[in-house]
């Protein structure tokens, strides 16, 4: 069977050329050739400091980021390496640099959760220039392929006086999730193992920390589940959810007043749990197709999935209702031939720290930047590549970083 119209395109009645093209900034390329093939994921630090980048086959390199100029401190190494911890010492995570954040205890209150986020990017833009030279690029051998990653900064609220293995303050984590289902954190500062979080059995698809300081992660696999940790008590896996279709789940996201989790998988599956009662959960329908990536905006007041339907689609995460409908494929495929040999898959969505602005990668080769207040249903910004697999807006600046298959 053939689809019976006009071969498709990508944009409605404009030529690409036609629309604002993205200026790069920066290009990395993989550095190890002979070995690792592939790019799966990009992620970016809170404060905007730094970019994970998983060149593929096990090796991610956390690299400064200069949000001035726009570009890398300092660029990566084939030798800085800084593998698994060898010794039997445990990490004293209380002497590790701090972040420049608030140093009061964070509750999940409006006002309380404001005046963090406040400060904590009020802070980090007065970084001065010794200490971004301090900051060093490094090389982590994951030792497994690199499914998703996720970075975390949390404040210990408990004032309880028991013994924990790590005492987190406002220190920067990263967390990598691995085809073989474990998660793997990492101190920044050094590169150097934290942590595993063992309760996954297939590949680790979806992270994503809560953004009130508490050290609240998810994470979604291909074992069907949706998993809840809390680092500040070494790692305790308290909640475990899944779809009522149980099929496997591709992303899953903290909404940033943390009110609300959303994850999205196989079989146009996709959901919204309030984060007071897991077992309420709202099933968003009107995708044709796998949905592999969500967003949440700035303000929690929108959800965006991304689907291979070729399309995204902004819900109102309090009702379930549908916002609007960003095509990449025109016309749009009937639901027999959604998702079919079409070359328009969708492969990520995400947000600017603004929220005015999404950015999504497509299998056509194009990053597309959409504005929210855009009557039209052409992006306003597109920029062209090979082989998209990912992306991510940066957390605090107007940057996309986006990664290839090499």
């Amino acid at each position: 069977m053939s689809l019976d119209i006009e071969k498709p395109t990508s944009f409605l009645g404009v030529n690409p050329t036609d629309l604002v093209q993205g200026i790069k900034l920066h290009e990395e390329s993989v550095i190890e050739k002979k070995i690792h093939q592939e790019n799966r994921c990009i992620a970016w630090s809170p404060d905007g400091s730094y970019v994970a980048w998983s060149q593929g086959g096990g090796i991610v390199y956390l690299l400064p980021w200069d949000l001035e100029k726009g570009k890398l401190l300092k660029g990566p190494v084939r030798d800085q390496s800084f593998d698994t911890v060898e010794s039997n010492d445990e990490p004293d995570l209380g002497s590790l640099p701090r972040l420049p954040t608030d140093d009061r205890t964070c509750n999940n209150s409006d006002d309380e959760f404001s005046t963090f986020n406040k400060n904590f990017y009020n802070n980090c833009s007065q970084k001065n220039s010794d200490e971004k030279s301090m900051r060093k690029c490094f090389r982590i051998d994951c030792m497994d392929l690199v499914w998703s990653m996720a970075f975390g900064t949390g404040i210990s609220r408990s004032a309880v006086n028991v013994h924990r293995r790590f005492t987190f303050k406002s220190d920067l984590i990263l967390a990598t999730g691995l085809q073989g289902g474990i998660i793997k954190l990492w101190n920044i500062f050094s590169g150097n193992l934290l942590m595993e979080l063992l309760d996954h059995k297939k590949m680790v698809h979806g992270l994503s920390f809560k953004c009130d300081g508490t050290l609240g992660l998810v994470s979604c696999s291909s074992d069907c589940t949706i998993k809840f940790w809390d680092l500040n008590l070494d790692g305790n896996m308290y909640k475990t959810l899944r779809f009522k279709e149980n099929v496997l789940v591709f992303s899953c996201k903290w909404s940033p007043n943390c009110k609300h989790v959303a994850a999205v998988g196989m079989n146009k599956c996709a959901y919204i749990w309030n984060s007071e009662n897991f077992n309420k959960a709202r099933k968003l329908t009107g995708h044709l197709n796998n949905v592999v990536s969500c967003d949440f905006s700035p303000d929690g007041a929108i959800l965006a999935t991304a689907s291979f339907d070729s399309r995204v689609i902004l819900w109102d995460p309090y009702t379930g209702d549908q916002i609007k409908i960003l095509g990449h494929m025109f016309p749009s495929p009937r639901p027999i031939y959604a998702g079919g040999a079409n070359d328009f898959y969708v492969r990520c969505v995400s947000f600017s720290r603004e929220g005015h602005q999404l950015m999504t990668v497509a299998d056509d080769g194009y990053v597309r930047f959409w504005a929210l207040d855009s009557p039209g249903v052409n992006p306003v910004c597109v920029t062209q590549s090979t082989k998209l697999l990912s992306g991510a807006f940066s957390s605090n600046s107007n940057i996309g970083a986006v990664g290839v298959f090499s």
